[in-house]
């Protein structure tokens, strides 16, 4: 991970002849810092539960932590995209197929409610950010000023312009081209079995119902939202 993110490079620059031979970084930044946003996730989480008898997901990931953590301070990335890149999957929701059969009007509205609050906060970010702190008070930064809030939107930027949709593309839409390329990449590498079955993995039967919903309206909403 230290590798992935460019740090065991970094540390390397940094110290330079002063290292007796090449070395990552020994306080396993990654670890630590992913960890301190675990710890404050289940913190907020269990905070949730309190307040209102939710239960929540948490979801922490090594490679953006340091990343964001990186670019917060400064350092410059250039992002490269190998040209297949938008031939692969991107988000995905997973579900049993016992509650694809059973509870289909569930599926439907958990998944219209992920596009609908795609729409919003594509629509107007920092509303988006204003009022998740409203609403979950214990996730906002303990003192909000330009700083800490130019952080929190490149954090949220990193992870909504990824549900940007390409033209002509429902929300929810699986594209069975992007399958095929990941059943092809696991077959390759010997993941799933070459006569694996990739259409099994998805459907869309659910897609117009997801999409019964004013996009415009939202917008709308998002751009006038008052927090």
């Amino acid at each position: 991970m230290q590798a992935e993110t460019g740090l065991t490079a970094i540390v390397q620059d940094h110290f330079g002849e002063a290292l007796s031979e090449p070395r990552g970084d020994a306080c396993s930044h990654a670890d630590v810092y992913t960890g301190l946003q675990g710890v404050i996730a289940v913190l907020a989480a269990l905070q949730h539960r309190n307040r209102t008898g939710e239960g929540q997901h948490v979801d922490v990931c090594l490679f953006d932590t340091v990343i964001a953590s990186l670019e917060n301070n400064g350092f410059k990335f250039r992002y490269i995209d190998p040209p297949w890149i938008e031939e692969i999957l991107g988000n995905v929701i997973v579900a049993r197929e016992e509650t694809i059969e059973k509870k289909p009007d569930l599926v439907v509205k958990v998944a219209r409610g992920i596009a609908e609050s795609s729409v919003f906060g594509l629509a107007n970010p920092d509303g988006a950010l204003r009022n998740h702190w409203k609403m979950y008070p214990e996730t906002k930064p303990q003192e909000v000023n330009d700083e800490t809030f130019r952080q929190a939107r490149r954090i949220f930027d990193s992870r909504f312009d990824l549900t940007k949709l390409e033209p002509g593309v429902k929300w929810g839409e699986n594209m069975p081209a992007q399958w095929k390329r990941m059943a092809d990449i696991s077959i390759e590498e010997g993941l799933v079995p070459k006569n694996f079955d990739i259409s099994a993995c998805y459907t869309n039967q659910f897609i117009p119902q997801i999409n019964e919903f004013d996009q415009k309206k939202i917008e709308a909403d998002a751009k006038g939202s008052n927090w």
